[in-house]
């Protein structure tokens, strides 16, 4: 179904804002999960960088959002995944889980960054099911997350096209703006207020995940002047297949420097660790909150930067902060032994709670 009025286009922008955030745990469990000084750095350091770009992709959404009148909502429970879960663009696919730096997670990964013209030609990686309902209201599924943003995408060219004057409000205070943001890690925060900026936004979305017409790369050199990159998923594609790649290099086929994974330098952690499961006043459940302590008073943060207030997301700044506080809690979480399992440790849930900062 098309997106024909300024309330569906809302809802998908707010689904957008929901989809980048919900990859981001599962990338940082398995980064968080690899031991340190472990022969896994670089891949390490390849999940970072990406969880990174989700971060400015999450960012990009809200400004689209903000672009059109809405409001994101970012620390709310229903905001966040109870994982298992199926990602939020209302495809019929598979589930994400939190788990530890695994070849299954990395096939995950795969999945979740799959471009249209790799979908047409892969079975999948991961076990697919029709899922019950969809996140969309509307009801709408689409096969990948390209499909979602091309619907966002011809749902601004239409809606520009009927309703010029009314689509994009005129105050763009809310809108975060490159000086406030930088990603670093290649990319940069569009300022949308009109239908150029917006398709502008969408694309880089896009193509930082799937790569720029149907190539390995990203599009930062075409759009930003800025040192070319391999795209999400051709980058996770590295990690499996032992080698980077290079220019003159084809999808599915890298030739470059070789890519040391050990499977075995990671902590077992428990896959969708919950604090449910976890008896208050433990030391596993006491770390456990404390991390989710430290991730919901970012997702706070995330809200009111979104909501007015973008000056927060400033390095350094509360954002910064509490970014650097998810991180020192779950490098202690890893190493807490999950009680009655031999072996395993506690993992990251990424669970929202109340705060004094909220």
């Amino acid at each position: 179904m098309a997106i024909t009025t300024i309330e569906q286009l809302k809802d998908h922008l707010q689904s957008a804002i929901e989809l980048e955030h919900s990859t981001i745990p599962t990338y940082l469990t398995a980064l968080f999960s690899i031991m340190p000084n472990s022969v896994n750095e670089e891949a390490g350091q390849i999940v970072f960088n990406i969880a990174v770009q989700e971060m400015l992709h999450m960012t990009l959404a809200a400004n689209l959002l903000n672009a059109v009148g809405g409001e994101p909502q970012i620390n709310t429970k229903g905001f966040v995944p109870n994982y298992p879960a199926y990602l939020p663009d209302g495809e019929t696919a598979f589930e994400v889980s939190l788990m530890r730096f695994s070849p299954e997670a990395l096939e995950t990964f795969l999945e979740i960054e799959m471009p249209a013209s790799q979908e047409k030609q892969a079975e999948s990686r991961v076990p697919r099911r029709v899922r019950e309902g969809v996140m969309l209201s509307a009801g709408e599924t689409y096969p990948t997350i390209g499909d979602f943003y091309q619907a966002i995408k011809e749902g601004f060219v239409y809606l520009a096209g009927v309703c010029p004057d009314t689509l994009f409000v005129k105050d763009s205070s809310r809108q975060v703006t490159p000086d406030v943001y930088d990603p670093q890690d290649g990319g940069e925060v569009v300022v949308v207020t009109d239908l150029e900026t917006a398709l502008q936004a969408i694309d880089e979305i896009v193509e930082q995940g799937e790569g720029i017409r149907d190539s390995i790369w990203n599009g930062d050199d075409v759009n930003f002047q800025q040192p070319a990159q391999v795209a999400h998923y051709y980058r996770f594609q590295q990690i499996l297949l032992g080698r980077t790649y290079q220019t003159g290099d084809q999808p599915n086929a890298p030739t470059g420097s070789v890519i040391s994974v050990d499977w075995d330098q990671v902590y077992n952690i428990q896959t969708n660790t919950k604090m449910a499961d976890l008896t208050p006043g433990t030391v596993a459940y006491e770390n456990l909150l404390q991390f989710n302590t430290a991730y919901s008073n970012l997702l706070n943060t995330l809200h009111d930067a979104f909501n007015g207030q973008p000056k927060l997301l400033a390095y350094p700044g509360p954002a910064a902060t509490y970014m650097s506080d998810v991180a020192t809690t779950a490098a202690a979480l890893v190493q807490t032994p999950y009680p009655g399992k031999d072996g395993v440790f506690v993992g990251p849930s990424f669970e929202y709670v109340e705060t004094s900062g909220k």
